[in-house]
C-alpha cells in the first residue's frame, strides 16, 4: 500500500492556497539548506582524509542523553544523543577527554578506534568515513523536507493553472467513470478523486480532479453522471475539473 501524504493543518482550518505556498517554500528552502550543510560537512571531511595523518585512539567515555536531558557515563540502547570522548597521541603529545565529532553504535568504553588528525588543528580529530555520515544524515533530512516543500508548491501551482483554465479553457461536459480515494488525508479527510472521460471525434480523453475533500460537494454524484471540465483547446492534457 503506497504511504499516504498527511497535511497538518493548524486548528483544523482550510488548505488555505497563501498558507500552503508559504510552507512549501519553507520546507524547500529548509531542505536545500540541509542538503547543503552535509555536503559542506562531506567536503571538510574530504580534505581532511586527504590531507589528515592516521593515528589511534582509546575511547574513555560515552556520555548519553535521553529526551528528558538526563545525562549519565554510560552506553544505553534507548540513548537519543551520544558524546563520545578519546585519549590519543599525536608527534610525541598526548590529548585527553578529547570531544569526537562522530558517534557510531559499534563504539564501545576502551575500544581503540582509528582516527584522521589535521595537523594544523591536532585536537579537532574525526573518524574515516564521517563525511559519508554526515551527508547520509543531513542529505536525509534535507532530502525529505525538499521533497515536502515541492509537493505542497505541486498543489499550489497546480490550483493557479486550474484556476487559469477556468477563466480561459473551453468548458466540456464529461461522464463520471469513478470516484476513488487519495493517497492525501486533510484534516482527518481522506481525499476523494473524481474520474471522468469527455469523447469527442471519436476519441476519448480522460480526467482527473484534484484531491477533493468537501463532502458537500460530492453529495448526489455517482458513476455515470456529467460533470464540467474545462480544458486548454490546444492540448487537452492542461485541465481543470470543476467540483
Amino acid at each position: 500500500m503506497i504511504p499516504r501524504l498527511v497535511f497538518i493543518i493548524v486548528n483544523g482550518g482550510a488548505c488555505d492556497e497563501k498558507i500552503l505556498s508559504l510552507f512549501g517554500w519553507i520546507f524547500l528552502l529548509l531542505g536545500v539548506t540541509l542538503i547543503g550543510i552535509g555536503s559542506l560537512a562531506y567536503w571538510r571531511t574530504s580534505q581532511l582524509q586527504a590531507k589528515g595523518e592516521s593515528a589511534t585512539a582509546r575511547i574513555t567515555d560515552i556520555v548519553t542523553y535521553h529526551e528528558s536531558g538526563n545525562r549519565y557515563s554510560h552506553y544505553s540502547q534507548d540513548s537519543r544523543r551520544h558524546e563520545v570522548y578519546i585519549d590519543y597521541r599525536y608527534h610525541g603529545q598526548r590529548y585527553t577527554d578529547i570531544r569526537l565529532d562522530t558517534y557510531t553504535p559499534s563504539m564501545q568504553i576502551g575500544k581503540k578506534i582509528k582516527i584522521l588528525i589535521n595537523p594544523q588543528a591536532p585536537a579537532n580529530p574525526t573518524i574515516p568515513g564521517a563525511g559519508i555520515l554526515n551527508l547520509a544524515i543531513w542529505g536525509g533530512i534535507g532530502l525529505v523536507f525538499t521533497i515536502l516543500g515541492s509537493i505542497f508548491l505541486k498543489y499550489v501551482f497546480a490550483d493557479r493553472g486550474r484556476h487559469r483554465l477556468k477563466k480561459t479553457g473551453q468548458r466540456v461536459t464529461a461522464i463520471v467513470s469513478a470516484i476513488t480515494d487519495s493517497h492525501v488525508i486533510l484534516n482527518g479527510v481522506v481525499g476523494k478523486i473524481i474520474k471522468c472521460y469527455y469523447e469527442e471525434a471519436n476519441e476519448r480523453y480522460h480526467f482527473e480532479s484534484a484531491p477533493v475533500f468537501n463532502s458537500t460537494a460530492l453529495h448526489g454524484l455517482n458513476v455515470g453522471d456529467t460533470i464540467y471540465v474545462y480544458v486548454d483547446p490546444n492540448n487537452y492534457s492542461h485541465y481543470y475539473v470543476e467540483v
